[in-house]
Order: C-alpha cells, then structure tokens, then sequence
C-alpha cells in the first residue's frame, strides 16, 4: 500500500490540502460542494485528495465555491520547464 504524501511546515500544502481546509473552514461537506458546482461527492474526494484537478474550465467555479482564488487551484511549473 502506498504512502500518502502529506506536506511539512516546511512544504507548501498540495491544492488538495488547501481544497480540504477551505471546505472544513467553510463548513461544507463534500456532497454540499459536489452539488453546488453539478458534480459528484467522489469527483470532489479526487480533488481533495490529489488524485485529480479540477477541469481548467471548472477552476473559477470550484474556486469561488471553496472560497479560494482560482490561481490557488493550479499546479505550479515544475522546474527545468519553461514556462
């Protein structure tokens, strides 16, 4: 069985850490966002936790629902690309 990857004080929290504690902040269930933006409960669960991004034009929608900017919700260039 594989390690979850969890981050340190030293590292950045993944989107879906971020993701989850703005939803936990918020005071809404999984389910609740699944509904607000026409999803599923398990598409959100995939987001939260890492297994999938929400689609790029979902980002400002997903975004405003948690509460986040859509910015937040992008993975950052990995290095040695240019970007």
């Amino acid at each position: 069985m594989g390690r979850r990857r969890t981050s340190t004080a030293a590292e950045k929290p993944t989107i879906g850490q971020l993701m989850r504690a703005a939803r936990v902040a918020r005071g809404k269930s999984q389910a609740a966002i699944a509904k607000e933006l026409g999803k599923t409960q398990p598409t959100v669960s995939e987001w939260e936790s890492d297994s999938t991004l929400p689609e790029t034009r979902d980002v400002r929608a997903v975004a405003e629902s948690y509460g986040l900017h859509p910015m937040q919700l992008l993975p950052e260039p990995r290095a040695g690309r240019a970007a």
